[in-house]
């Protein structure tokens, strides 16, 4: 079963969001990216908490000594609508703004706002598994 996302509205009025696409399918995303600093100081004061930069938990895909880091199985697009945000990869950091656009395919990453705004972000996700 897919990953729930919890929403930002009432905590007693939760949504749920798909995070992979079924087989075949397609999902689109639109992710606001708080500052990293923020991020971090409630990881430190609650580490199981949070899975880094936000509020869900992706079934394991989170690397738990390595707040942030993971791993999609899906060919991803994304594009930087507002605000800057670095994309983490093991060969470095790749900084991105507006209008900036990425695609990995089952790449290891994590991403950081190492700014004092948030970041948006656009995300299209394509199944890998045709079945």
């Amino acid at each position: 079963m897919p990953p729930p996302v919890t929403g930002d509205d009432d905590p007693g009025d939760v949504d749920v969001a798909v995070l992979q696409p079924d087989v075949n399918g397609v999902v689109w995303r639109c992710v606001t990216f708080r500052p990293w600093a923020e991020v971090e100081v409630e990881l430190n004061a609650n580490p199981e908490g949070l899975a880094a930069g936000g509020k869900f938990d992706d079934g394991g895909a989170m690397e738990q000594d390595e707040p942030g880091w993971h791993t999609t199985d899906t060919l991803d697009f994304g594009m930087v609508i507002s605000g800057e945000i670095d994309l983490d990869l093991d060969d470095g950091v790749h900084h991105l703004k507006p209008g900036d656009a990425i695609v990995q395919r089952a790449t290891r990453h994590a991403w950081r706002n190492r700014s004092d705004k948030p970041c948006v972000m656009s995300f299209v996700l394509i199944s890998r598994d045709v079945g």
